[in-house]
């Protein structure tokens, strides 16, 4: 085991003050993790040894310094030189160093056996048939699914490699609108927020995602310290945003209402930056005439807020502009959750235009480092692959998407389309909606591979099982870090190999690019990949090695100068004709969600929560002894809701749609709409031999059908009401 100087004991003591979240009394508390250290502080057995890395318990990760004795990791704690983490970890990060030593990981490659279970297999034999089952498809009906981005350059190359160009993230659960509006309306990367500077901030439908960077934490603390303001807009109090000064409650699937009411108010009153809106923006005059119809009135009926506190938030944004946004969440479910929800991610984006923060202290800030692309790449020495002529199985139902819509693709598998598939640190069967249609189509490959570090439902499917290092253990690529002075990061390996049968993402996909007769396009190793995205960013491969982190020269935005735009025209299109072309509106216009809820049946949030991401978080046996303790896998509902279907605290419940029925134990709670049920996404483990979650709560996503947005192929994960009643009732 490791020597991991945060332990259960103090991980829990750390945390306590934490478990407010669970019936919203108050807020994480990063310093309280880092104060466990302090209050139970050991002596090391000899002088530790620090390695620059990076966190890698959720997609934000953060910059991290593991700190090693005697080649067993002893502690962990933030970068400080990292935008994100800013010298801190949340409480995920910490409890999330230990899983390299858990118990249940896969050890050994696996294969399928006749009765069902699974034998060890050696690693050529492995490789070498699921090489014949490659080479024996078309490259069409071939695809890869990968979650968490270890390596994806590797992942995407092989594919495009085979000619085909089935690459599948899990975008289309979590944020694949906020992708595709992004780029169609803009072209530019995700922005930054400057809550450190800011003087008034609305945080907008925040409740699938409790999370919060803990860079952020300090400036989200201090607002009211420098008399700034901070609104939450939303169905439910997270955890962090009981630091804001007021809760608005919405209707859930109305956000489009709420930003479209803000947007008339703001043009009608005169109160937007028309300089920048004229100077940069293309079809603004259009937008602007649409907008002028969404008056506060027709707001407050649409999403259940007064038109007085609608007007106060339009009038408080404009008297604090430009150090002021709108906030655009990821994760949880921002960017996948209704039929609406790619033109309330369009709305963001505009409605922060009219105030005019772009590059502006307080408001969103554009990273300006350089794009590490294929030319820039070939430049450095890693040639480019030319792209699969297959159209990818998807390619229909998200013309705004590219073709990754993960959802449709798994339609696809369903029919047929696909004959291998390769699955890297995904977990489809509980991480994407509806269950049992991901199992029939899991069934109807001919080969199907799955790649991970624990036996997860989907690995339990499987016909070979190759087991991965954990994120200690190994080097990865090569990122960018966007902020007002860019950085690059780099996942630096803390730990040896504890598994030595363990294999990386690139070495997996090297291996199988030489028997599959494509071994040109990996004549290069990660260190080479790597030092040509250095050369590329202008920063020195070794002082990333040694430092993990390093300013990108150049990259440093100068504050007032608006982003440069990669549309056709350079500018940002208030009206955009690629939206009309995939059959919405060249403006946003109101539509409503694809389902109505209300206190008879009420809406389906699935939410992530601070201590868990997906389930790829749920063996470590930290953030699970805490779960457990506070009994995090409770579903909230409101005192009002709860009264009307005879409901006390604690009781177990039953939710049901036309997918599935679940039963999970209740928290009843002040901070949850009435028309809302809340369901943390993590729980319900079945398998097995992932001990520390098997039978712990319920897995919720399985009550949610395959609807997929048609413009992107998002999921649309919280268009969807249920059944509720009280179990044995």
């Amino acid at each position: 085991m490791s020597g991991l100087k945060l332990t259960r004991r103090n991980f829990l003591v750390g945390t306590a003050g934490a478990a407010a979240l669970v019936g919203c009394g108050g807020v994480v508390g990063y310093t309280a993790w880092s104060k466990a250290y302090a209050d139970d502080e050991e002596q090391p057995s000899a002088p530790p040894k620090a390695v620059h890395t990076v966190c890698d318990g959720c997609p934000n990760q953060c910059g991290m310094v593991a700190r090693t004795v005697e080649g067993k990791l002893w502690r962990v704690e933030g970068e400080q030189g990292h935008p994100r983490s800013g010298g801190r970890l949340c409480g995920r990060g910490q409890g999330y160093a230990s899983i390299a030593y858990s118990q249940d990981r896969l050890t050994v490659p696996l294969k399928r056996n006749a009765s069902g279970g699974f034998d060890p297999v050696s690693w050529d034999d492995a490789l070498a048939d699921i090489a014949r089952h490659i080479k024996a498809a078309k490259p069409a009906e071939v695809a890869v699914f990968q979650a968490r981005g270890t390596d994806a350059f590797f992942a995407r190359r092989f594919v495009s490699a085979l000619g085909s160009a089935n690459y599948f993230t899990d975008a289309a659960v979590h944020d694949l609108d906020v992708a595709a509006a992004i780029s169609a309306i803009a072209g530019t990367g995700l922005p930054v927020p400057d809550p450190a500077h800011a003087k008034y901030l609305v945080m907008l439908d925040a409740s699938t995602n409790d999370t919060v960077l803990p860079a952020d934490a300090d400036a989200f603390a201090a607002l009211r310290d420098r008399d700034a303001h901070m609104v939450l807009v939303d169905s439910r109090i997270t955890a962090f945003s009981r630091l804001a000064d007021k809760w608005v409650p919405i209707i859930p699937g109305t956000e489009l209402a709420f930003l479209l009411g803000i947007a008339g108010q703001l043009i009608r009153s005169g109160a937007y930056d028309a300089a920048f809106a004229q100077a940069c923006g293309e079809g603004f005059d259009q937008f602007a005439a649409e907008m002028k119809a969404y008056r506060l009135s027709w707001a407050a009926a649409k999403t259940g807020i007064s038109e007085g506190v609608l007007g106060a938030i339009a009038s408080n944004l404009a008297a604090a502009a430009p150090a002021c946004y709108v906030d655009m969440p990821l994760g949880g479910t921002f960017g996948s959750g209704y039929a609406n929800s790619v033109d309330v991610v369009r709305m963001v984006y505009l409605v922060n235009a009219l105030l005019g923060n772009f590059n502006q202290a307080g408001g969103w800030i554009f990273g300006a480092a350089p794009a590490v692309d294929d030319a820039a790449l070939a430049a450095a020495g890693i040639p480019a692959v030319k792209p699969g002529t297959a159209a990818a199985v998807d390619a229909q139902a998200a013309p705004l998407a590219g073709g990754d819509s993960c959802i449709a693709a798994m339609e696809a598998v369903r029919a047929g389309a696909v004959k291998t598939a390769v699955f890297v640190e995904t977990n489809p069967v509980r991480d994407y909606p509806a269950a049992a249609l991901v199992v029939e189509a899991l069934s109807k490959l001919d080969c199907l591979v799955v790649c991970d570090e624990f036996m997860t439902e989907t690995v339990e499917l499987a016909d070979y099982v190759l087991p991965l290092p954990t994120y200690l253990e190994r080097t990865d690529t090569v990122q960018v870090v966007p902020a007002a002075t860019s950085v690059a990061a780099l996942r630096n390996q803390a730990i040896e190999r504890i598994h030595p049968e363990t294999r990386t993402v690139d070495e997996v996909f090297a291996a199988l690019a030489g028997l599959c007769g494509v071994a040109d396009a990996f004549a290069f190793s990660k260190e080479d990949y790597n030092r040509a995205v250095c050369d590329v960013l202008g920063v020195s491969y070794e002082g990333l090695v040694g430092q993990g982190v390093a300013a990108i020269p150049s990259s440093r935005v100068t504050l007032g100068e608006p982003p440069a735009f990669s549309t056709a025209s350079g500018k940002l299109l208030f009206a955009c004709p690629a939206f009309a072309d995939a059959g919405l509106t060249a403006v946003p216009r109101w539509r409503d969600p694809k389902t109505s809820a209300g206190k008879a049946k009420p809406r389906l949030l699935v939410g992530e929560q601070a201590t868990q991401y997906d389930t790829y978080t749920i063996d470590d046996e930290q953030l699970m002894a805490y779960a457990k303790q506070y009994g995090l896998d409770r579903a909230w509902i409101s005192a009002e809701l709860a009264e009307k279907h005879g409901i006390r605290d604690g009781d177990a419940v039953e939710l049901s749609t036309t997918e599935a029925t679940i039963a999970v134990p209740v928290k009843i709670t002040s901070c949850v709409m009435p028309e809302v049920v809340w369901v943390p996404a993590h729980y319900g483990c079945t398998a097995q031999q992932v001990k520390q979650a098997y039978g712990f709560g319920a897995a919720p996503k399985q009550l949610i059908s395959f609807n997929l947005e048609p413009a992107t192929g998002a999921a649309m994960m919280n268009d969807v009401t249920v059944s509720i009643r009280k179990a044995g009732a």
